[in-house]
């Protein structure tokens, strides 16, 4: 009898390495799997494009319904750490198209963050530049180029400031890096392009937030270009607009689809919060992963971790939530993998069907257009809204944030099951 309870004891010794090395192996073979996804799509990305010049066209970033709309009416969609890209060398892309590709394809607004590298040189990195790092004067350039070539197309900028992995910059470094992205900015003579916001004074006692142009006047006064910086008041210089005085932003920390289903919480608006930035990723995006091929192991692992949250109906739906939610208008929709995701057909839904003022039922449209949106996920759906409890209207500071519309239009639908997606 001593031997099988010597065994049984053997096994449960060990049975915690049994596990340990399973669970090793198991993170191995994603690994692996993740790394030849990875390879496959380098080997299959095409070079960066070189002419950025697009077919004249008589509209407003190629679509005459916004011309008469104000810059916060309009959605755009916009490129999370737009310089990542496979295309430009990055080996820990957060894209495969470069920044041509996407201003080719309609994106219009992009995050890039300048860092002072340890060199005392600004570069385009994220957290550490020794990761792969972009010329600021190269990529200011080619938006130059762009909007020269292309004298009908708005672009925004978002500039995130960095010092190569030093948690706690000194005011030094600061100035440096201003001093940098300043002269970059000179030489690259974007200045005249810039409508730079700001704030106007009601009877000399107080400031009230100005009114944004209509997408035609920014045109015609050639002021096409928006860029945003955390720069303070005393800092900023011309072509600065403060991100903290005219932004509010959901959460860029997400790491899974649970989180992003929870994550339509923007704090507290303030009256001068015309712009809502959704940020649609996680941290995952960070590393390298891209949705569009990473969902296969979804599939096959039943793990949510890994699910394509760039494509319809989810990216649509998590849209339309955080708008209930928020009682807002998305300014700015912000992806990883744009060239994989549908954030294109996602910001010509919203930009289609939420503009008119003076809504009275903002919560029941958007749950309209979601209901006829995917006709086949209703208790989905159902499920879905319930984790964004609306928070209540805003004050009606401004009618311009909140749009209302009905009907999607057929390029906005989720295709049935069957019919070629």
């Amino acid at each position: 009898m001593k031997a099988p309870v010597v065994a049984i004891a053997w096994h449960t010794a060990f049975l915690p390495l049994i596990v340990l090395k399973c669970a090793i192996s198991c993170v191995y073979v994603l690994c692996v799997v993740y790394v030849l996804l990875v390879l496959y799509e380098v080997a299959h990305s095409e070079t960066c494009p070189v002419s950025l010049r697009l077919p004249p066209h008589a509209g407003c970033n190629r679509d005459s319904r916004l011309c008469d709309r104000k810059f916060n009416r309009v959605a755009f969609a916009t490129m999370h750490n737009a310089f990542a890209s496979t295309q430009s060398g990055f080996l820990v892309a957060q894209h495969r198209g470069c920044i041509q590709s996407a201003l080719l394809s309609g994106v219009r607004a992009f995050m890039l963050d300048v860092h002072l590298a340890r060199s005392g040189d600004i570069f385009l990195c994220h957290v550490s530049c020794t990761l792969g790092s972009s010329s600021v004067s190269a990529t200011l350039e080619l938006f130059r180029q762009f909007m020269q070539h292309n004298p009908r197309e708005i672009v925004t900028i978002f500039w995130e400031f960095g010092y190569d992995m030093r948690d706690k910059s000194s005011t030094q470094h600061r100035a440096a890096l201003r001093k940098q992205l300043n002269d970059a900015m000179s030489r690259s003579q974007l200045n005249p392009l810039v409508h730079a916001q700001r704030y106007r004074w009601c009877n000399r006692t107080h400031i009230i937030p100005a009114g944004w142009p209509m997408l035609q006047t920014m045109i015609s006064s050639q002021k096409r270009l928006v860029m945003f910086t955390h720069s303070s008041h005393t800092e900023q210089d011309s072509w600065e607009t403060s991100i903290d005085d005219y932004t509010t932003q959901t959460s860029f920390q997400m790491q899974d689809v649970t989180e992003m289903q929870d994550g339509c919480d923007v704090g507290r608006l303030e009256v001068s919060h015309q712009l809502l930035v959704m940020n649609h990723f996680t941290a995952l995006g960070a590393l390298g992963v891209s949705g569009g091929s990473t969902s296969i192991l979804s599939i096959l692992f039943h793990m949510k971790f890994f699910a394509d949250i760039n494509q319809n109906p989810f990216l649509a739906k998590r849209i339309l939530s955080c708008m209930l939610h928020t009682s807002s208008f998305p300014s700015f929709v912000a992806v990883d993998y744009w060239e994989s995701s549908d954030v294109l057909g996602v910001v010509d839904m919203i930009n289609t069907n939420f503009y008119h003022a003076n809504t009275s039922s903002f919560s029941a449209t958007v749950m309209d257009i979601l209901n006829s949106t995917v006709t086949d996920d209703h208790e989905e759906i159902e499920e879905f809204i319930i984790r964004q409890p609306p928070t209540g209207e805003k004050d009606d500071y401004e009618s311009e944030n909140s749009w209302i519309s009905h009907g999607l239009p057929s390029s906005g639908r989720r295709r049935r099951r069957g019919d070629g997606r």
